[in-house]
């Protein structure tokens, strides 16, 4: 498995940047939009179109990890069931092999 944050308060942390990223990106937006810039080329809206695509990618990415963590925190509930089934059964079985050596004694 891959190295991805497994608690609750991890994944809000996730979410949380992204919905802070994507305030930022939506703000930038209207920022430009306010700017109404003579031309596209200009530093200033060169340097905020790179801030806005680093934000927007950023939050896809943050995104994308969140839910993977969802995939991957169902996928270990699934395994530790799986496991305490297991466990359980060979309990059952130790205790039956364990009776039976006991009534041979």
């Amino acid at each position: 498995m891959h190295s991805r944050p497994r608690s609750h308060a991890d994944r809000r942390v996730i979410l949380f940047t992204a919905v802070v990223l994507a305030v930022i990106s939506g703000l930038g937006i209207t920022d430009i939009i306010l700017d109404d810039p003579v031309s596209i080329y200009t530093p200033h809206i060169l340097i905020e179109a790179v801030l806005l695509g680093a934000s927007l990618f950023l939050m896809a990415f943050l995104l994308a990890r969140w839910h993977l963590t969802g995939k991957d925190l169902l996928d270990s509930r699934r395994e530790a069931a799986e496991a305490h089934a297991e466990a359980e059964t060979w309990k059952a079985r130790t205790r039956e092999i364990l009776d039976g050596l006991g009534r041979q004694i």
